[in-house]
């Protein structure tokens, strides 16, 4: 009987939106194991959220004519989204361990949407009333031109290479390893807008201990 060897494709996705359309997430990856050497790819957009929050002194424009001095109230939602690319391929040695290069890149960068209430204030600074409120996005080179925001938002791009010696002789129960072993070693240099190196140890061993 010729026996002939099974070509294995793997392509899985995820997309995802969240709240308002800037929050639309997603990655795709590829994968193949046609022959010895196996590799793959993937893309990704992520997006992230953290909030600020400040008080300012201002003036409210009532109407073309006429400002008030007023309390500006700012809550700014900051999202973070992370363009990801890579490249990756192993080599297996035998059933347990294998080599493993990679290489890729991180795009990350900003969007501010601030949530804004208004209060008039009197000469002693004492609020007086409710004036509106409003919702507006403010660009990056603006928000980081306002000392009062407290932090600068601006966009760093991130190269990677590394390489990995990895095993595992593990068995798995329902939800995790019951027995055997599993270690990654890593190497990982990222440049770019920052330089660092990134090394991974990770040894494990599992017992399984009767009830």
């Amino acid at each position: 009987l010729r026996e002939e060897a099974r070509v294995l494709v793997e392509k899985c996705g995820e997309f995802d939106v969240n709240g308002q359309v800037y929050d639309f997430g997603g990655q795709f990856i590829y994968i193949t194991q046609q022959g010895r050497w196996n590799w793959g790819s993937g893309i990704s957009h992520i997006p992230y959220q953290f909030a600020n929050y400040s008080i300012i002194s201002t003036n409210y424009q009532v109407n073309s004519t006429t400002s008030v001095p007023a309390i500006q109230e700012r809550y700014d939602i900051i999202r973070i989204f992370s363009d990801q690319a890579n490249i990756f391929t192993s080599y297996p040695f035998s059933k347990l361990a294998r080599i493993e290069f990679g290489t890729g890149l991180s795009h990350y960068y900003y969007r501010v949407d601030r949530y804004n209430s208004f209060y008039q204030v009197d000469n002693g600074g004492n609020i007086t009333g409710y004036l509106g409120s409003d919702h507006q996005h403010v660009p990056n080179t603006e928000y980081n031109a306002d000392p009062s925001n407290g932090a600068q938002l601006i966009p760093f791009t991130i190269y990677n290479v590394s390489t990995a010696l990895i095993g595992d002789n593990s068995y798995f129960g329902v939800a995790s390893p019951l027995n055997g072993f599993r270690y990654r070693v890593q190497a990982e240099y990222d440049f770019g807008t920052f330089h660092f190196f990134a090394p991974t140890i990770d040894l494990r061993k599992y017992i399984r201990v009767a009830p």
